[in-house]
């Protein structure tokens, strides 16, 4: 497949992503989060020097120092821009993010429209994305918007050079397998989502497939010499101790929705529960996390893989409990407006970023409605309708492509519709967003997770929009 001409219509769409990202950092202005302490933690140890970044607190009544807790990748960003602006380091950030994202909406926007073969479909898959939750994580101080510029760099670089919209050859493979190395640097769950680009390349035939031994060289010549770094720091290799603070959740989740208690029994974790849990917050369970520390001795490393332990053992006992809790998370409705719906958008960024502090549009439930109706008025009643039409419509959307993309393989083994480039991408799609999620709703899912899947599950839907205006009938 050739790359069609898209220059005035990618430069149109660009123009519009840009003024419409820097009318949010002059509006709105940089946001902060309880996560970003952890990080600037790390940040100012490194602008300290090497004795601060190497000095880790270690054994078994430390904690989990930010230093190993977070990784180095989001932090060293953090630093640049202190070292470039000092004070006012959070907009260069946000700047950086915001033009990053700009990059990868770039690559998106040629891939859908090459792919497609459309312009509205190319518009569908940018607007959808640039009014997502990318609106509000591009000017928050978190890892999260540089993590996805990464995912969707490697993922749309490698999927556009094997449609044939760009050249993809040994020296851009090991570009993508750096910057995927990095991206694990910056969130560390990435490492599991290797999966994905290595599963693209074997499905793209023998030439794409002699191209994963350059990519996952690319990714260990980052992560290997990291782990190094952590051994030299710590007398152990490892990328992060992030999963000591997560592997207790699906616990928590379960007797939070009352499918299970796992803590009742006489293990450490269950005693330390009964014994002071004010709630199932993350603050709570990092209290107990470190409690369970001192008790039985453990450096970070040896507690993430205690509680991992733990983890298995409560999938093992309650699995029914468990697989409840998974699909409690795997919330259709929600997904649907974390890729299509623009008042869930606005409430996002307006609860979360950095203005407000709460909601501007009514839920759409039937607390919400009698709320609305008792405090009538017309500026209420049309947020409501409008929150009720962008839920309904994207919940539409979102079933159109969970469904219309099984349905569309089914035609594929038929042999009534051909395996193209454009089924595979629309199969890629759907599968890298129901393996992102669901590997979240496994141990915790919050919706600022599924950001970095969210173009390729937009390229997907559109996909399965116009094979199904070209072949109505489901025969």
């Amino acid at each position: 497949m050739t790359a069609r001409d898209d220059s005035q219509p990618l430069a149109a769409f660009l123009a519009l992503a840009a003024a419409v990202k820097l009318l949010v950092i002059l509006a709105a202005g940089p946001g902060v989060s309880p996560d970003t302490a952890g990080y600037l933690e790390f940040t100012d140890a490194i602008l300290k020097g090497w004795d601060a970044v190497t000095t880790v607190p270690w054994g078994s009544d430390v904690g989990l120092p930010s230093l190993v807790f977070r990784t180095a990748g989001y932090p060293l960003l953090l630093a640049g821009a202190k070292l470039l602006a000092g004070a006012h380091y959070q907009y260069v950030v946000v700047a950086v993010q915001s033009a990053l994202t700009l990059l990868s909406m770039l690559m998106i926007f040629r891939l859908s429209r090459a792919l497609l073969a459309s312009d509205a479909a190319a518009w569908f898959v940018g607007v959808f994305y640039l009014f997502s939750q990318s609106l509000l994580y591009d000017v928050e101080i978190l890892s999260d918007s540089l993590y996805a510029t990464l995912f969707n760099v490697v993922l749309f670089g490698t999927l556009g050079g094997l449609a044939g919209v760009w050249r993809l050859g040994v020296g851009r493979m090991a570009l993508f397998g750096l910057l995927w190395g990095y991206s694990i640097l910056v969130r560390e769950n990435g490492l599991y989502f290797t999966v994905l680009p290595v599963l693209l390349l074997a499905c793209g035939g023998r030439r794409a497939a002699l191209l994963i031994p350059v990519f996952l060289a690319a990714v260990a010549a980052v992560l290997a010499p990291y782990m190094l770094w952590n051994w030299q720091r710590t007398g152990e290799a490892f990328i992060s101790v992030a999963g000591a603070a997560n592997w207790l959740r699906p616990g928590f989740h379960m007797l939070r929705f009352g499918y299970a208690n796992p803590f009742d029994g006489g293990d450490p974790v269950s005693q330390l529960v009964r014994q002071g849990m004010p709630d199932y917050e993350f603050g709570a369970q990092v209290t107990i996390l470190e409690a369970l520390q001192r008790q039985l001795g453990l450096t970070p490393t040896r507690l993430q893989s205690y509680v991992f332990g733990r983890f298995v053992a409560t999938v093992t006992e309650y699995p029914v409990a468990y697989l409840k809790m998974v699909l409690t998370q795997l919330r259709p409705f929600s997904l649907g407006s974390v890729l299509t719906d623009p008042a869930f958008t606005l409430n996002e960024f307006f609860q979360y970023g950095p203005v407000l502090g709460q909601r501007v549009l009514p839920g759409v439930s039937l607390k919400g409605a009698v709320a609305v109706f008792r405090d009538f008025s017309l500026g209420g009643m049309a947020g409501f309708l409008l929150a009720a039409a962008g839920l309904a419509v994207s919940t539409v959307l979102f079933f159109v492509f969970a469904l219309g993309v099984p349905w569309w393989a089914v035609r594929v083994l038929r042999g009534r519709a051909p395996a193209d480039v454009r089924f595979g991408a629309a199969l890629f799609g759907w599968a890298t967003f129901f393996t992102v999620v669901g590997a979240f709703c496994l141990v915790h899912f919050e919706m600022r997770h599924a950001l970095p899947a969210i173009p390729l599950a937009l390229l997907g839907m559109a996909a399965v929009i116009r094979e199904g205006r070209a072949k109505p009938s489901i025969a």
